[in-house]
Order: C-alpha cells, then sequence, then structure tokens
C-alpha cells in the first residue's frame, strides 16, 4: 500500500518567562507579523487510495507491463511466372522398351518391363537384371544410400477374430546390389504406429516417433532437433550440411522454422503457414549448403492444392504450381530441378523459375540427376521404346552461401 504522509500536528507553545516571583512578567506582545502560506511540496507517492474511499491497487497494477509477445510472420505465397530456356542435349542411350527414370534424390536409375537400369563406370546406360529391389519404392542416393521400406501384413489368430498387424522392414542396398535390412529399435521387422521415415542428406535413414529424430544406419549421428513451438512435428527436412528444420502444428496453425539453439532465435524465425494447419510435404531436396525446398500439399477451397515451399538466404517462401511435382533435385547452385506434368523445370538461385526446352521430339519425359549432380538426364518415349538425354545441371557458378 502506499505509504501514507505524516500531518503537520499543533505546534506546542513555548512557557512563558518567568519573574522573580513566580508571576509571569508582562512584556509587549510581539507585532503581528502577515501570514505566509507555505507552498505543498509534490507528493513523492501515490495518495492512498484508501483515504480517498477507493479499493486498494492490486499488485498487477503496480507491476511493470508485460513484454508483448511476438506475433509470427506469415509465409508468403507467389504464382512465378516461366520463361523458355533453351539447352544442348545430348543423347546418352535408346532402349527397345519403354523406360522411366525412377524419382530418388540422386542418382540416375530406370526401371522397364525388363527390370532395373543404371551408370556403369564408364558412364553408359545398361539394363541391370541383377537388381532386384524388394517389394516398395525405392528411395534416398543411388546407389550408395539407397532404401525400400518393405510393409507386410501379419494376421495374428484370435477366439473370436483374426487381428491384423501392419509391419514395416527397412531395407538398404549394399554392396554387389544386395538388399539387406537394418535394425531399428532392436528390431529387423516392426509394427507400423505412425513412425516418419526420410532418407537423411548427411547418410542413413531419418526415423521420426513422438517427435524424437534417430538415425538408422550411417556414419553421422543423431540429428540436433534444437528448440522448436509445441505441438505436433508435421514435418523435416536435413540439409547437405546436416541442420534440421522442422514444421510443426501448434493449436490452429502450422509454423516452419529453421534449426534454433534458444527460445530467442526460434521466436524470431518461426513463421506461420497460410490456409491451414494441415499441411503435407511428400519429397523434399536439399539444395546448395544450407537451402532446402519441398513439395507441398494442402486443403484449399475445398480441393487439394500444390505448392513448393523453399528455405534460402534467411527467409521462407511458397509458390503455387499447377500440380504435384513427381521429382524434386538440388543443385550444386542452390538451384532446383523438378518435373511437373512431363515438363521439365529449372528454378535458378536468384529465384527465378525456367521451363526447359526438351529435344526435338520429346513432349514429356522423366528425369533424374547424377550422383554428383553434374548433369540432368532425362528419358522420353520414342517409337521403339525410350531415348536417354543429358544436360549439364549447373548454370551458374556455386556462391558464397549463409543459414
Amino acid at each position: 500500500m502506499p505509504t501514507v504522509q505524516d500531518q503537520p500536528g499543533d505546534v506546542e507553545k513555548p512557557p512563558a518567562p518567568s519573574g522573580s516571583d513566580g508571576v509571569a512578567a508582562e512584556r509587549e506582545p510581539p507585532p503581528v507579523e502577515p501570514e505566509t502560506k507555505l507552498a505543498e511540496l509534490p507528493a513523492e507517492e501515490p495518495p492512498d487510495r484508501e483515504l480517498e474511499g477507493l479499493p486498494t491497487p492490486a499488485a498487477s497494477e503496480l507491476a511493470e507491463p508485460a513484454a508483448e509477445p511476438i506475433v509470427p510472420l506469415e509465409v508468403p505465397i507467389t504464382a512465378p511466372t516461366r520463361t523458355p530456356k533453351t539447352v544442348p542435349w545430348r543423347t546418352v542411350a535408346t532402349t527397345d522398351e519403354p523406360v522411366s527414370m525412377v524419382s530418388i534424390s540422386r542418382g540416375v536409375l530406370g526401371h522397364g518391363k525388363s527390370g532395373y537400369y543404371d551408370v556403369d563406370a564408364n558412364g553408359a546406360f545398361l539394363l541391370r537384371t541383377e537388381i532386384n529391389a524388394p517389394g516398395g519404392t525405392i528411395l534416398g542416393r543411388w546407389p550408395s544410400n539407397a532404401w525400400v521400406i518393405e510393409e507386410r501384413v501379419k494376421t495374428i489368430p484370435g477366439d473370436r477374430m483374426d487381428e491384423e498387424i501392419r509391419q514395416l522392414r527397412l531395407m538398404r542396398l549394399r554392396g554387389e546390389r544386395r538388399w539387406v535390412p537394418q535394425m531399428y529399435e532392436g528390431e529387423q521387422r516392426f509394427e507400423d504406429e505412425g513412425q516418419a521415415f526420410v532418407v537423411g542428406t548427411k547418410g542413413g535413414m531419418l526415423a521420426e516417433d513422438g517427435g524424437d529424430i534417430v538415425r538408422v544406419a550411417g556414419s553421422a549421428g543423431d540429428p540436433d532437433v534444437g528448440v522448436g513451438r509445441s505441438g505436433e512435428l508435421l514435418a523435416f527436412f536435413e540439409t547437405t550440411k546436416g541442420n534440421l528444420y522442422t514444421v510443426r502444428r501448434d493449436g490452429d496453425s502450422a509454423y516452419v522454422q529453421r534449426d534454433c539453439e534458444d527460445a530467442e532465435c526460434r521466436d524470431q524465425n518461426a513463421m506461420k503457414l497460410p490456409i491451414a494447419k494441415y499441411w503435407q510435404f511428400p519429397i523434399s531436396a536439399a539444395r546448395g549448403k544450407y537451402s532446402i525446398s519441398a513439395a507441398a500439399k494442402v486443403r484449399e477451397d475445398g480441393e487439394d492444392k500444390s505448392m513448393l515451399l523453399h528455405y534460402g538466404g534467411g527467409s521462407w517462401k511458397l509458390e503455387r504450381i499447377a500440380a504435384a511435382p513427381t521429382g524434386l533435385w538440388g543443385a550444386r547452385d542452390g538451384g532446383l530441378w523438378t518435373t511437373i506434368d512431363g515438363a521439365l523445370e529449372y528454378r535458378a538461385p536468384d529465384g527465378g523459375w525456367h521451363t526447359i526446352e526438351l529435344p526435338e521430339g520429346a513432349s514429356t519425359v522423366t528425369a533424374a540427376v547424377r550422383d554428383d549432380l553434374s548433369e540432368i538426364w532425362i528419358a522420353a518415349p520414342s517409337s521403339e521404346g525410350s531415348t536417354i538425354y543429358a544436360t549439364t545441371a549447373v548454370f551458374v557458378p556455386p556462391a558464397a552461401e549463409t543459414p
């Protein structure tokens, strides 16, 4: 409570001087001086409200005002235009059956009715009948870090009815094109409990379960999730340098952010994704050292819409695209290659988009990038089978890049 100032009381008069007989000696009264009114001093503390008939202020009224919470910015959406770009194509091979490129993060791998095709030590595109992939989609980097997530349904007999359990097994390509099962939490086969698996850019397979991310196989350690917003982890992306960027659903919104070591960094870097709280990111690609791009799908106005999410130069961006990409490949110059509706497109490091002119006679293609990121290879249908073409994957010399 504010301190009440002391009020001035009556001033005690000194006794009159007495004479020898104890009777007060008479003296003339002092001259009357004009009354002087003292100036009031300003109060150093607020007046007592109880004295004014007001309630005592609560402690919260006297406390310092709380800092305004940081409102995350929203990731902007653009709809960039494309300009045609002509590139020199060289013919690599022709096949006597239709062949499509397998959409993996790096490496050239084709598939036809006769089996799988890949590149030998001399750069020739050949049929490899010895490649017998297990059931499932081939993921990752061919052939150094290729994976298949094998699925099966196990039936457990019951007293009244049987129970079906969906099981997974992580298969990794090893020497001589052999697929070898990898251990996950001490098991080769394990129940599908909604875990998320993403092939690690730094090697191995990243597995997420309940917000924790571990690396299965590979020489690199587990990635550092860092300090992020609370809520469900929707997606995560590993950069070439091993940074981990995350997407989380917190309340009624989804937020994307780069890796952070403390709450201050998180509050400054987390950005809200627009439109909805549920987003899907089926494929992604690392670009340069610290940049990433990811195919995104969101429900907008009752329809599924496709976009691309980019991080680079310290900022996030969303770009509208006509359809979901069938492949994404990062370039050494920080650019991005993609195939959309059979067309080959390139996004330059400065964000400019180009539609690549295809070889004469080709209308739709599938694509892959060489393991060393030097060339883009495409498979185009022909009258007898397919023709395989190649062109450079680097248009701009790599520049210095910072997180």
